[in-house]
């Protein structure tokens, strides 16, 4: 097991629980942290998670790309279940912490699995799991502005609070458990990729008029020169 990524993990759960305790002070910045870290996050998943799929067609073959499009499709259906699944809108209503909380517990796990398998690329630049550790810091404290007031407002209990800030934890011994090798490693980045590429669209670019296009070209600008730098 990888100590490196896990440990990074519990420091995304600290930047939750902080974020959470300070998010009225940051709040102000929440759609500028949304657009630098979308930029961030494109740029990782276009410049070195795409390239380590192209990778894996030498194991996988094409399946990389539809192992991809099932990754998004899982959690495109898993989410519009979770909010499609009450019957009446009262009941949705009445259950809607849950169904949030729920959403950003699957992200978050996700993204502990993710950073895992970014330490893990066999052909990758040692430093990829650092460069996608920036993206997923800025998403966790947007996270973190945004369940503040679903708590407040709707009085989520402990546990579930517990759960959401220790779920980046659980994804990363999930994935340093499982020990994934060669083709069973590139199935499992495949299908996280999509799942990531749906999380940036759905859930991290601000959407029509909201957000700040120069934070997003910042993001992109930082996190292209950050890789132009590494590969001198």
């Amino acid at each position: 097991m990888q100590l490196t990524p896990l440990f990074l993990t519990f420091i995304l759960t600290t930047i939750h629980l902080v974020g959470e305790r300070y998010s009225y002070y940051i709040e102000r910045m929440h759609l500028d942290f949304l657009s630098f870290g979308a930029g961030v996050f494109m740029t990782f998943l276009f410049m070195e998670a795409l390239p380590q799929l192209i990778t894996g067609m030498s194991i996988i073959g094409y399946n990389v790309f539809l192992l991809a499009l099932i990754g998004f499709t899982l959690y495109h259906i898993s989410e519009k279940y979770l909010y499609q699944h009450m019957k009446t809108k009262d009941a949705l209503i009445n259950d809607l912490d849950k169904l949030h909380v729920l959403g950003f517990i699957m992200n978050h796990f996700l993204i502990g699995f993710s950073l895992v398998l970014m330490f893990e690329v066999p052909q990758g630049p040692p430093w990829l799991g650092y460069f996608v550790f920036l993206p997923f810091v800025l998403h966790t404290l947007a996270s973190s502005i945004s369940l503040r007031h679903i708590h407040e407002y709707y009085r989520s209990g402990r546990t579930e609070k517990v759960l959401l800030a220790c779920s980046p934890v659980f994804g990363a011994v999930a994935a340093s458990v499982l020990r994934l090798q060669h083709a069973h490693f590139y199935i499992a980045l495949c299908i996280a990729f999509g799942a990531l590429l749906y999380i940036v669209i759905r859930d991290i670019i601000p959407k029509e008029e909201k957000g700040n296009p120069l934070y997003f070209m910042l993001g992109m600008t930082l996190s292209l020169a950050i890789v132009a730098l590494t590969r001198l």
